[in-house]
C-alpha cells in the first residue's frame, strides 16, 4: 500500500466536522492575514524588499494581499480549494523559508514562523485532500447544480 493510500485511509476516518472546522480556521486565518497586510502595506513592502525578491517587490505587495483574501474565501466556503491551496503554496513557501526562516532566530517570540508553518501544513494537507463533505463544491457535486 502506497503512502498516498494510507493518507487517504487515514483522512477518510476522521470525523466530517473536524475536516469542516480546520478548512473555515484555514480560510479564516488566510483571510486575517490579507487584511493584516492591507492595513500595514508599507511593512509588506519594507519586508519583500528586505528580502530575495527585491525585483518583484511592488508587484508582490499588492499580489499577496489579494490571494490572501480571495483564496482564503473560497477555501472558508470550500468551493475549488485545492486550486486556492495551490495558488497560496507559493506565498507560503516564500513566506516560511525566504522571510521568516532567516529572521527567526531575532524574532522568536512573534510566533510568524509557528503561525506560518501551520498555514503551510494546512494549504499541503487540503491541496492533497480537497474541499471535504461539508463544502459548496460538495454540495453542487451532489444536487448537480
Amino acid at each position: 500500500m502506497s503512502v498516498l493510500q494510507r493518507f487517504r485511509e487515514w483522512v477518510d476516518r476522521m470525523p466530517p466536522p473536524f475536516l469542516f472546522l480546520l478548512r473555515v480556521a484555514l480560510g479564516c486565518m488566510l483571510i486575517a492575514k490579507g487584511i493584516s497586510f492591507i492595513s500595514h502595506i508599507r511593512q509588506l513592502e519594507d519586508i519583500i524588499a528586505a528580502s530575495r525578491f527585491q525585483a518583484g517587490s511592488v508587484f508582490l505587495t499588492h499580489v499577496i494581499p489579494f490571494a490572501h483574501l480571495l483564496g482564503g474565501f473560497f477555501i472558508l466556503i470550500g468551493l475549488y480549494t485545492r486550486f486556492f491551496c495551490w495558488v497560496q503554496l507559493p506565498i507560503l513557501i516564500g513566506a516560511v523559508f525566504f522571510i521568516n526562516l532567516p529572521h527567526a532566530a531575532f524574532n522568536v517570540e512573534s510566533g510568524e514562523i509557528g503561525f506560518s508553518i501551520v498555514v503551510l501544513v494546512l494549504l499541503i494537507f487540503f491541496a492533497i485532500v480537497g474541499s471535504g463533505p461539508y463544502s459548496i463544491q460538495e454540495y453542487a457535486r451532489r444536487h448537480a447544480l
